[in-house]
């Protein structure tokens, strides 16, 4: 079993859930090596609702029940120090 798969099945399916897509994404910072941070979007439209720097960081925020909270335009009832 590997752990990292399974965390990116959990956090996919929470999104899922919800109307959401998780993706990992990768951008170029100015001294020119690459940056690869995880982005929650809206599943019909593709934007971004959510960035995370970290997967982990997006995995808590599953288990906090901050994912869950999605209601199709935005986060509600959880509170903003979740997001990390």
């Amino acid at each position: 079993m590997n752990i990292h798969n399974e965390i990116l099945k959990e956090i996919r399916k929470a999104g899922k859930e919800v109307g959401l897509t998780f993706k990992r994404e990768v951008g170029i910072l100015k001294n020119g090596s690459k940056d690869i941070y995880y982005v929650f979007t809206k599943r019909r439209t593709d934007e971004v609702v959510l960035e995370h720097s970290d997967l982990f960081i997006a995995y808590e925020n599953v288990l906090a029940g901050y994912i869950s909270s999605w209601d199709g335009e935005k986060f509600v009832g959880v509170s903003e120090e979740v997001r990390g």
